[in-house]
């Protein structure tokens, strides 16, 4: 067996690609080189030289023991996966020695959850507020010494598309909730059919993303993380059933004769309050407030009472949706009547499978059909571009009190009234009822059944 020296790691490191300045995700099993000169602290410390403070380095910090045994009884229970949730502090987790060294540095930041990671260098600390966020979204590699796509974090950052039927799928039952407290333990109850990672990967190697080496004993793959993970999020939103080999459940898929859309009714109020809550907690921040952003606007001078619609299936509200008033300030002092939308929810086990799409569909057809000439709004290009929204920025429409040179590729428009926005460029106002006080929030909230608030991947406030 060789003995890998810092020497050859650095030089087979430098020859793969990385470089000073870069922004890396690790991921790592030591005991895959045979013999490494120095172990854990000579990968940590060879990274560092390479890429310099300069760079950043970042690297899974999951509070998770690995894999333990299942018991007859857990058997029994339909149990496949059972993972121990670590406390605070721990010095050993499943991401290995070489994760856990780095996560006990002075020099490194690690965030508090139990779902966390670790960053060192120029922009580590983004990871007490973001994750994987920094290096996902600012051209980070991938660094994979040893282990393969399945170890890669940055690739649950695109699963919250995944349709609710399949996570549904592998979720522990009450019976096993009450045996293994989820604050406590980590528990799967089935396996997919297929390994849908390996799909990515393979496609990514097919596509030539990957670069691979060999140092001593272990296997090194390089890539870039967005290049990789936008593989599976197109899959995902594709043919999320194909990809995890469960054509089965795309019977349970939306039926376009099984619902109705009409306006809603106060003895509505409630129940749609709680449709989204359910549809949007801990999905943007820990809790959510658009309960109660929804529960204000309906009293809102601005608001559409012709255009509050729920949507109906077997006697109970699946979704909603509503408009409210607005205006563009134009750049030559016109004011521009224009729609703004939302919240619009879809309740969280049908979401991803067409009823959200009908909904939004059926009240741009009745907003146009009331003469309004445009909507604009915050939303997902992927999901509304379906419905013929585009960038706002197309249309010469600014956010207000965004910076020129901001990522406005949230903000969305679609013109009902064909040209009605030709020669207008000017600045959107959202209308102030969708500012609320978390304060208020937090008590409308205790009229709903207690919640857990969760810090999360991929959240935009905190």
């Amino acid at each position: 067996m060789i003995m890998v020296t810092k020497t050859m790691l650095k030089n087979a490191l430098i020859d793969l690609g990385v470089e000073k300045g870069m922004v890396l995700e690790v991921h790592s099993s030591l005991s895959s080189f045979g013999e490494l000169e120095g172990g854990a602290e000579t990968v940590i410390n060879t990274l560092k030289e390479i890429v310099t403070e300069e760079g950043s380095i970042f690297m899974p910090a999951l509070r998770l023991s690995p894999e333990l045994p299942l018991s007859e009884e857990d058997k029994e229970l339909g149990i496949t996966v059972k993972i121990k949730v670590l406390p605070p502090g721990s010095d050993r987790t499943a991401m290995g020695i070489v994760a856990d060294t780095f996560r006990k540095l002075p020099d490194t930041y690690t965030g508090q959850d139990v779902i966390s990671t670790s960053g060192w260098g120029k922009h580590g600390k983004e990871v007490l507020t973001g994750g994987l966020d920094f290096p996902i979204h600012n051209g980070g590699k991938a660094l994979m010494l040893g282990v393969d796509i399945y170890k890669l974090t940055a690739m649950h950052y695109v699963e919250d598309i995944t349709p609710e039927d399949i996570n549904n799928k592998f979720k522990p039952t009450d019976e096993i909730n009450r045996k293994y407290p989820p604050d406590e333990w980590f528990m799967e109850a089935g396996h997919p059919p297929v390994k849908a990672w390996y799909k990515i990967q393979d496609m990514a190697y097919e596509k030539g993303l990957i670069r691979e080496t060999a140092i001593g004993d272990c296997k090194v793959m390089f890539f870039d993380i967005w290049s990789v993970i936008s593989l599976y999020e197109n899959e995902l939103k594709r043919d999320p059933y194909g990809l995890w080999g469960m054509d089965g459940l795309r019977r349970n898929e939306m039926n376009t004769n099984d619902y109705t859309i009409r306006l809603e009714k106060k003895e509505d109020y409630r129940a749609v309050e709680n449709l989204v809550r359910e549809s949007f907690w801990n999905v943007y921040r820990p809790g959510c407030s658009e309960h109660y952003v929804i529960h204000v606007l309906r009293d809102d001078p601005a608001f559409v009472k012709e255009l509050d619609f729920v949507m109906e299936k077997d006697g109970k509200i699946i979704g909603q949706n509503m408009f409210m008033k607005t205006i563009i300030e134009a750049d030559d002092g016109r004011t521009i009547p224009v729609l703004t939308m939302g919240p619009i929810g879809i309740t969280p086990e049908l979401k991803r499978k067409g009823y959200g799409k009908a909904i939004l569909d059926y009240s741009l057809e009745k907003a146009t059909g009331m003469g309004f000439g445009a909507v604009l709004f915050e939303g997902n290009i992927d999901f509304y571009g379906k419905s013929g929204f585009d960038y706002a920025s197309k249309f010469g429409i600014r956010y207000h009190d965004l910076p020129e040179d901001a990522d406005a590729s949230f903000f969305l428009c679609k013109e009902l009234i064909p040209g009605y926005l030709d020669d207008v460029t000017g600045v959107y106002q959202t209308p102030q009822g969708y500012y609320v006080d978390d304060a208020d929030v937090d008590e409308f909230d205790k009229e709903f059944p207690p919640k857990e608030k969760l810090r999360l991947p991929g959240q935009i406030f905190g």
